[in-house]
């Protein structure tokens, strides 16, 4: 059975960037804006997250939900103008990554191996616009506001957060209080009742898919939109925070580069190395391939009450 979702997550809220090796994330700063703006934020997530039962849900499902996409390309030149064959490539990148189709799947160690998890979930471009006409579910608006971008792009063209998951790619990415690091990509976490500035997802047009303008394994897109769905990074708050997921061992701090041997927390028990292969870690895409079986567990409570 497939269920296709009206509102697949549109209550988002906590911010997320992704971002090269050895720089900041902005995380921390637009989580305290937040809790600030909505002070049930916090209360609010850990009730939800005791409400699931996470041995129940690591059940395969006969439901396969399938999330609408629109792709907004705001470009400021030809130069990131990026095709449709490119975004397309960017939604395949999703679905392997979600589904578990990788073909990187060989290179989970053994020791994760039986938590890594097939979502059951996939993204399809939307095929009608808010209106009811047959659309490709990808828009084009040019504008300088591509460079250095931020919630300021969402103003100029959104679809309904009821009904589709909104997509902005943008040239660059500029957060106030973020630091000085490079941010690839953000989206924010479920809250209800927000609107489509704190909705949806903005992303750099190369991180988007694997061809054309793009200069990764287009996963900072799989990041991202595990965030749009509730998850949080496994490092958040180091040993004694994380991300509310039994299978992902404590991380001390992002990992970067591709370090196996990795090992900054010693308070899991049994004793784990850091989950560098998980998608919401910062290590490098060719070292990322798997989600866990309580990421799922969440993602798939998140869709389930939207």
């Amino acid at each position: 059975m497939q269920k296709y979702i009206r509102r697949p997550l549109i209550i988002a809220l906590t911010l997320i960037s992704s971002v090269v090796y050895g720089q900041k994330c902005g995380h921390d700063h637009l989580e305290e804006e937040v809790k600030r703006l909505y002070p049930n934020y916090e209360s609010a997530e850990q009730e939800f997250i005791k409400s699931i039962d996470f041995n129940a849900a690591h059940e395969p499902e006969a439901t396969v939900y399938k999330i609408p996409v629109v792709v907004h390309i705001i470009y400021d030149s030809n130069d990131d103008n990026i095709s449709d064959k490119q975004v397309k490539d960017a939604i395949a990148v999703l679905n392997e990554d979600f589904r578990r189709l990788n073909a990187d799947t060989t290179n989970t160690r053994a020791v994760f191996a039986g938590d890594a998890a097939d979502c059951e979930i996939e993204f399809v471009l939307a095929k009608l616009d808010p209106q009811g006409n047959c659309t490709t579910g990808i828009t084009r608006t040019q504008s300088a506001l591509s460079v250095n971008a931020g919630n300021n792009v969402k103003g100029l063209i959104s679809w309904s957060n009821s009904r589709y998951m909104n997509v902005w790619v943008v040239n660059s990415i500029s957060l106030a209080g973020s630091g000085t690091g490079t941010v690839l990509g953000y989206a924010y976490k479920p809250n209800p009742g927000q609107s489509t500035t704190f909705d949806g997802l903005v992303v750099r047009h190369d991180r988007m898919g694997r061809i054309g303008t793009s200069n990764s394994a287009g996963r900072t897109l799989t990041h991202e939109v595990g965030h749009y769905l509730g998850l949080d990074h496994p490092f958040k708050n180091g040993c004694f925070g994380g991300d509310n997921c039994a299978d992902t061992p404590p991380v001390s701090e992002a990992s970067f580069g591709c370090n196996l041997n990795a090992n900054t927390c010693s308070n899991d028990s049994p004793n784990r190395p850091d989950q560098i292969e998980n998608y919401m870690d910062y290590a490098d895409d060719i070292c990322t391939n798997m989600f866990t079986d309580d990421q799922r567990a969440i993602m798939r409570n998140n869709l389930n009450i939207s």
